[in-house]
């Protein structure tokens, strides 16, 4: 009676722990695009464009500047 209840929980166990196969990161691009993103935001910034720079956010990210409103992101 043990090794019928052993062999059943013996495949339950090797199907779960199959390892899933996942394509490779490619760091380069994720570099160049965080790269793009922060020239962005800076020349928005800079400039003062308070839409161009928040659109870098999330919509629940917000900056809180002392005395003025707060500006959330698009």
């Amino acid at each position: 009676m043990k090794k019928m209840i052993n062999i059943p929980f013996s495949v339950l166990l090797f199907l779960a722990c199959k390892k899933e196969v996942s394509t490779p990161y490619d760091l380069t691009k994720a570099k160049a695009a965080i790269t793009e993103s922060n020239k962005t935001f800076g020349y928005g910034f800079a400039k003062g464009d308070v839409n161009l720079f928040t659109s870098k956010y999330t919509k629940v990210g917000c900056i809180i500047p002392i005395g003025a409103p707060k500006f959330c992101g698009s």
